[in-house]
């Protein structure tokens, strides 16, 4: 017979602080357009052979390894650790799992799990606010989109969310007084070819899709082409193009 004694490391609790939605079990994160958002956690572990006993705890996440530190102790022979680590708005949603193991001078261990939710985020970035034809009648103007968010000239649509996006596209009618321009005179296009139906077409009064699936992070240009009428007043026109987002 062999005896072995000892007294390892034991995990009390294992809590994952943010939670963006009490109404609902277990913890659910929410992601922040264009910025990290930071989950803490925080575990209780004992050892019957005092804290100093205690010689790592490291929290486990998405194969990273972090070491949780020492927060406060309760007693002689139990303390709180923490730790926290930082989601991108772009990262997938899911529900995803984390473990925390504590180890002491012996190398007795100890393990414990939890999970939480990374909620979706559908959001888009533009870098225009509005855009300005400059055009005289029977004439053609364009506004280019392009891949970058640094030409402020150019339409770029960065997707800031984690899930993959289409896009709804519409417009009102363009009015100076009286004096209306269709939105029918206005094509878009989401790859510069004018041409394809299946990522642009004519403006319209009402929604029109367009299966872009743009993925996360990506960006993607909007060019949008202004023909007017030999017959157009001239004038100040104003009106409104409308973009919506939505999950592919």
């Amino acid at each position: 017979v062999i005896v072995v004694s000892g007294s390892g490391p034991a995990i009390n609790s294992l809590s994952i602080l943010t939670d963006d939605d009490s109404f609902l079990p277990g913890s659910q994160v929410n992601p922040v357009p264009m910025k990290n958002k930071t989950v803490n956690v925080e575990a209780v572990i004992a050892d019957a052979n005092g804290v100093a006993d205690i010689a790592s705890v490291v929290l486990r996440f998405n194969s990273s390894i972090i070491a949780m530190a020492k927060k406060s102790e309760i007693n002689s022979t139990a303390a709180v650790y923490s730790a926290a680590f930082n989601l991108s708005s772009s990262f997938p949603a899911g529900n995803y799992s984390i473990t925390v193991a504590a180890a002491d001078s012996t190398g007795f261990t100890a393990n414990s799990s939890s999970q939480f939710e990374y909620l979706t985020l559908t959001a888009v970035d533009v870098d225009v606010s509005s855009i300005v034809f400059y055009a005289s009648p029977g004439s053609t103007y364009e506004v280019v989109g392009d891949n970058s968010t640094s030409t402020a000239a150019n339409i770029t649509l960065l997707n800031s969310g984690n899930v993959q996006l289409d896009f709804d596209v519409w417009s009102t009618n363009f009015s100076a007084g009286s004096s209306i321009i269709e939105a029918s005179r206005l094509q878009y296009t989401f790859n510069g070819n004018y041409n394809d139906v299946a990522f642009g077409g004519n403006m319209t009064n009402t929604k029109a899709r367009k299966d872009i699936n743009l993925n996360p992070g990506f960006m993607r240009g909007l060019s949008i082409k202004l023909k007017l009428p030999l017959a157009t007043v001239p004038g100040n026109y104003s009106g409104v193009i409308s973009l919506v987002a939505v999950n592919s």
